[in-house]
């Protein structure tokens, strides 16, 4: 087992540098286009955007696997986090960077990327991403817990102010009865 995470490992080494000679030249594509129009673009330049977010996330899984998650981020925030798009490779690298947040136990930093996932994941069609986008904002809510203490089920509460107010867990028992 511990040569196959070797020989993994050095797959992902291997990858990096090709990626972001890659990333630069899409860059350079970009500016060309931005500078002086779409039709003056040849082919490989239009090939290098349209695969552009690809490498992108593959660089991200790349540094990940390598236990490099700061270079990650890093990644994703120069290739993804300026973009609107709903473009899959986007929605797969908010995915990624969202599951490093909450490996992290950062759930208020992944909390508003997996309400972007869950927003934009369907249009891109990848909706398993957004129903499981939607099970890790669960998990971040409950890992963060309410900021005040409501009526639980034992009656311990916070004082008279929230005695009307109902647990989620109770809330969601009394509307299935």
């Amino acid at each position: 087992v511990g040569s196959e995470m070797c020989i993994r490992d050095s797959e992902y080494a291997r990858c990096v540098p090709f990626a972001e000679a890659f990333l630069r030249l899409t860059l350079q594509a970009q500016d060309k286009k931005n500078k002086t129009g779409a039709q003056n673009l040849g082919y490989e330049e239009w090939l290098a955007l349209d695969r552009a977010g690809e490498v992108a996330f593959m660089l991200m899984e790349s540094f990940y696997a390598l236990g490099n998650g700061q270079a990650a981020l890093d990644a994703y925030a120069q290739y993804f986090s300026r973009s609107k798009s709903e473009d899959k490779w986007r929605v797969m690298a908010l995915c990624l960077v969202s599951e490093f947040l909450v490996q992290e136990r950062d759930y208020l930093g992944a909390y508003p990327l997996l309400g972007e996932v869950l927003s934009i994941a369907p249009k891109a069609g990848l909706h398993d991403l957004a129903f499981t986008a939607g099970l890790m904002k669960g998990i971040c809510v409950r890992q963060l817990g309410p900021s005040t203490e409501f009526e639980t089920e034992n009656g311990v509460g916070s004082g008279d102010r929230f005695i009307n107010i109902k647990s989620p867990k109770n809330l969601a028992s009394s509307e299935y009865k």
